[in-house]
């Protein structure tokens, strides 16, 4: 049986992939390495395509994997220089809070610089700290601006507002636990497939138009 597998996380190059895929096949765990250059994500609006190499795995090994990862990064020493040295320890506290928005040496070296401050950090303050993340990012995302802009765009019977209409309707986010939840409320995605709708009735209305005009 063919297992779902979901984007675990991103490298800017292919080397960078190097030491987690060589993890992933010392523990048999499938995985599978995608270049990815010409994704629309309608939240960027810079226009930049650089290519993104998306490392996938089953959604059920997510939490697996970031234990081997932290435990192979687990006998890190910091160096004085460090810019975490400079962190208050509230700072360093949110780093705990946040690990997906940090390298995990620096979380391993956030625990490290903690207990070297007689800070108590324990498995029971982290799997708290991973428990209350986890419930913050399930949190269904807000979008008036992308629900005007969706408007105003399908109704002008263009591409772009039929995209953002599909994207507010059924996008998902992959949480660090593997869960996939959906990007914007139960409202604003009943808004998104209206957008959607109107997006495609207008582009085939203003495009019959413009062939009757000719």
């Amino acid at each position: 049986m063919n297992q779902t597998l979901l984007t675990f996380q991103r490298f800017a190059s292919k080397e960078l992939t190097l030491p987690i895929i060589e993890l992933l096949e010392e523990n048999n765990i499938p995985y599978e390495l995608e270049e990815d250059r010409l994704s629309f994500d309608p939240s960027n609006l810079s226009g930049n395509s650089l290519p993104v190499y998306l490392l996938k795995i089953p959604g059920s090994e997510f939490e697996r994997v970031n234990t081997l990862l932290l435990k192979s990064n687990s006998n890190i020493e910091i160096d004085e220089q460090h810019y975490l040295n400079s962190f208050t320890d509230a700072e360093l506290i949110e780093i705990l809070l946040k690990p997906d928005e940090w390298s995990r040496t620096d979380y391993i070296l956030a625990q490290t610089l903690l207990k070297e401050r007689g800070k108590e950090v324990n498995d029971d303050l982290l799997q708290a700290l991973r428990k209350q993340r986890i419930e913050d990012l399930s949190q269904p995302e807000k979008g008036k601006f992308w629900l005007i802009a969706g408007y105003i765009l399908a109704i002008l019977g263009g591409v772009l507002g039929v995209i953002i209409g599909l994207y507010m309707w059924s996008s998902k986010k992959t949480l660090p636990n593997g869960q996939r939840v959906y990007h914007f409320v139960k409202e604003e995605r009943r808004h998104g497939f209206y957008i959607f709708i109107i997006g495609i009735v207008c582009f085939i209305l203003w495009r019959t138009l413009a062939i009757i005009r000719e």
